[in-house]
């Protein structure tokens, strides 16, 4: 049962350390999604600039979401 919880927490969060994080109770659950949102923010906007800066970069990028 703690073992199903984890694994849906890591998929929900997209992190290891975030769902750590609120097992052991350093974070809420709700800081747990804006820090897990504030992530993929940060990574959508690295991958555009890395379109617009390094176009090989972004191409292997795509090709790797591709697969």
């Amino acid at each position: 049962m703690l073992q199903t919880g984890f694994s849906f927490g890591v998929e929900a969060l997209k992190s290891v350390i975030l769902t750590l994080c609120c097992v052991e109770r350093h974070i809420s659950a709700e800081r747990a999604v804006l820090l897990s949102r504030l992530e993929e923010e940060f990574q959508v906007n690295n991958m555009k600039l890395n379109f617009y800066v390094i176009p090989e970069v972004a191409q292997v990028q795509l090709l790797a979401l591709s697969m």
